[in-house]
């Protein structure tokens, strides 16, 4: 391969690459060769043409057992919400050592077990199989959960339900990484919130079964239902297949269907992140707000997930079963706001980038409003005003995380994707571990309800630092597929190309290498290159090579 140096004025969306070079005439001698004043064509590359992809990374059956899995992951996630009341009886607890113990203590070690894990596993995902690595994590963290079934005191429940977090905070930058290969970008958004629902949801969902279940057979057996499903899913996901890294990059796509027309040895993506990636990472403005608003985003979160149910029935006079079904109905609008906003959200990137920062600055804002009145209204008997609340606050409050898990993978490269996602779990962790932590310290001077009114206003802030988003999305993205580019234009990136004798020729920074020798690029003159795949080159290139040495 011929590529052009780097002083050549082509325009980043003109990323030129000369064809693959065929000796001409190899049976005779270069001495016997005509030469020609040879001249360089005035090759300028063709805007690229729309691509329309019509593939995933892989089949849809297996998209789907994926996505089981996920929701499977998250089932232990508040399992303890709706019987914080039920387990202070049975161990004896006061309603002050119900809120420091249960509600602080236990969603604190839960989400700071996750915050390392979900660095250390973005940072692998980098580099192995997310395949094993969702498997691996599986099994770690559902079987204490199942463990927690036979607990007899509170240092037990504390010790199994810090491990239990294992999963959870593995498993986000895992799916996530995960899904930025089998999706196209033009579909990346909407695929990806309806993962990130699923994620979501499967707390959710964990939470309305124990809330039902638990007052008729015990607070202890919806870990039973919780941990044998995602046991029998790490099975399942052991035998199905792995995306290609970079397979869905636009910026890729040439050099795939390159190598497939030829009927060649598959291109492989084989960068891998290290050191100066990982550096470069906090060189992205988008990042960085990203990481920002992570953690105070999710302290409003943390109050939803710990104390919301417990809030409802004891202070508020609800049901058990009424104050579990609001967490229902705010779980069934976070799937409609997760599927909704990702599709909103993908229309207005396809329409204009910074729209879609736009969308989840304003929808994070909005979402403390429906809070407030859900944690200061007086609603007894008035039940469907409060189904209806939760719904529209769980619907509203979701956009946002449709939405930022995009954003991250269209920003950065494929190989650094999935630690990215473990820094931002890191920070979701570390709302979700300190809101909880941080209301319980409040609750003590100023009541629940003034502290979750002051944990709420979290959400104001991270409105204003998402809107900031729309000012570096489009920029960042650019650089990123402008650095793709780069990456698939050099033939050492693949086995195929590096095995192939006809691609002999690449530049480096001190000229152009043929067969382990380096010429200067002073000496490649005269050559004429033909974009169809031909190239010529007079064997007068220089008097200081011999024409021996010239194909």
């Amino acid at each position: 391969f011929f590529f052009v140096p780097q002083n050549a004025q082509l325009s980043t969306t003109q990323s030129f690459t000369m064809h693959k070079l065929k000796e001409n005439n190899s049976s005779k001698s270069p001495k016997n060769q005509t030469s020609k004043p040879l001249k360089l064509k005035d090759a300028k590359a063709a805007k690229p043409k729309p691509r329309s992809h019509h593939h995933y990374g892989l089949p849809l059956v297996q998209i789907v057992i994926y996505m089981v899995a996920t929701i499977l992951s998250s089932l232990d996630a508040n399992l303890l919400a709706p019987n914080l009341t039920a387990i202070a009886e049975e161990f004896g607890f006061t309603q002050q050592e119900r809120d420091w113990k249960l509600g602080g203590q236990l969603a604190f070690g839960y989400a700071i077990m996750g915050a390392p894990v979900a660095l250390l596993s973005g940072y692998l995902a980098d580099r192995y199989s997310r395949k094993l690595l969702i498997c691996t994590v599986l099994v770690i963290g559902k079987v204490p959960c199942l463990f927690s079934y036979f607990v007899t005191t509170y240092p037990q429940l504390f010790v199994l339900r810090t491990l239990q977090g294992i999963t959870v905070g593995a498993m986000a930058p895992l799916t996530s990484s995960l899904a930025g290969d089998l999706f196209p970008v033009e579909r990346r958004l909407a695929m990806l919130a309806v993962w990130a629902g699923m994620l979501g949801a499967g707390g959710l969902v964990g939470q309305t079964i124990a809330g039902w279940i638990s007052p008729v057979i015990g607070w202890r057996w919806p870990f039973i239902i919780a941990a044998v499903p995602s046991l029998i899913a790490a099975v399942l996901v052991a035998f199905l297949n792995e995306p290609q890294r970079g397979r869905c990059e636009e910026a890729l796509q040439d050099k795939f269907e390159e190598e497939e027309a030829a009927q060649k040895e598959h291109w492989t993506y084989t960068e891998r992140i290290n050191c100066k990636k990982m550096r470069a990472i906090f060189r992205i403005r988008t990042n960085l707000l990203g990481f920002v608003q992570g953690a105070p985003g999710c302290v409003p979160w943390g109050i939803l997930l710990a104390y919301m149910t417990d809030f409802l029935a004891q202070d508020k006079g609800l049901p058990l079963q009424a104050a579990t079904t609001v967490i229902l109905f705010l779980g069934g609008g976070s799937a409609v706001g997760g599927l909704g906003g990702g599709l909103l959200g993908q229309y207005l990137y396809n329409h204009s980038k910074s729209l879609q920062p736009v969308l989840m600055g304003l929808s994070t804002a909005a979402g403390a409003i429906p809070m407030f009145f859900l944690i200061n209204g007086t609603y007894k008997d008035q039940f469907l005003l409060l189904y209806s609340l939760a719904f529209v606050m769980g619907m509203v409050i979701n956009i946002t995380g449709a939405n930022i898990r995009a954003v991250f993978a269209n920003v950065n490269l494929p190989e650094t994707r999935g630690t990215v996602f473990g820094i931002f779990c890191v920070m979701d962790d570390v709302g979700k571990g300190f809101g909880p932590f941080f209301a319980a310290v409040l609750i003590q001077g100023l009541g629940r309800t003034v502290a979750f009114n002051i944990c709420t206003c979290f959400w104001l802030f991270c409105g204003v630092v998402l809107l900031c988003i729309a000012f570096t999305l489009d920029k960042d993205e650019q650089k990123m597929q402008h650095n793709l580019a780069d990456i698939a234009s050099h033939p050492m990136n693949s086995a195929a190309g590096m095995e192939d004798h006809r691609a002999e020729f690449y530049t480096t920074e001190s000229g152009v290498m043929h067969r382990g020798s380096t010429y200067p690029l002073e000496h490649m003159q005269n050559v004429v290159v033909d974009l169809s795949g031909q190239a010529n080159i007079s064997p007068q290139i220089s008097p200081n090579i011999s024409p021996n040495e010239t194909p």
